[in-house]
């Protein structure tokens, strides 16, 4: 268990260390074109599009359904997979057993509700990663970008925002 636990250390100091002077606010950020976990036992919606306005995700799922707002910020996502950020600290695999996300994450009370899923309302804490977790769980160490409360802290903008809501 105390592998877990260093884990769940190392991934948490990861993401804080990327939160610097990179980080880049806009009001309107989209993320297309790549793969879409969204922290549910679903599917994966591929050619995916997640639009954020401010810290909350305001739509999220196949990019020709999307309308993406013309003064977005588009970050293009194409061969990579988009998830829940909670998902890269590992705390769910912590707790089982050993007592409550309260006592292991007190950060996260009061937010439980808020985290741990992209879907409309859920705040923007967004993953892109190179590589299919699915399928290789190392991919998780190839983070290219991160979205936390609407702010990129790590990547960025990759094409202008004039293109169509599908992403080509």
């Amino acid at each position: 268990m105390r592998t877990g636990r260093t884990s769940a250390a190392v991934a948490g100091l990861t993401l804080l260390a990327l939160a610097g002077p990179h980080a880049q606010t806009a009001k309107r950020l989209a993320l297309v074109g790549g793969m879409l976990l969204s922290g549910y036992e679903v599917p994966p919606v591929h050619h995916a599009a997640v639009v954020i306005e401010g810290n909350k995700i305001v739509a999220a799922g196949p990019a020709s359904e999307i309308k993406i707002p013309g003064d977005a910020t588009i970050v293009d996502t194409s061969g990579r997979v988009m998830l829940p950020g909670l998902i890269e600290t590992h705390g769910h695999l912590v707790v089982l057993g050993h007592g409550s996300y309260d006592t292991w994450f007190p950060w996260i009370i009061g937010k439980g509700r808020e985290l741990g899923t992209i879907e409309p309302g859920k705040l923007a804490d967004i993953i892109v990663v190179s590589g299919n977790p699915l399928f290789d769980i190392t991919a998780l160490s190839h983070v290219e970008v991160v979205v936390k409360d609407g702010t990129i802290y790590k990547g960025g903008p990759s094409r202008p925002s004039s293109r169509s809501s599908s992403g080509r």
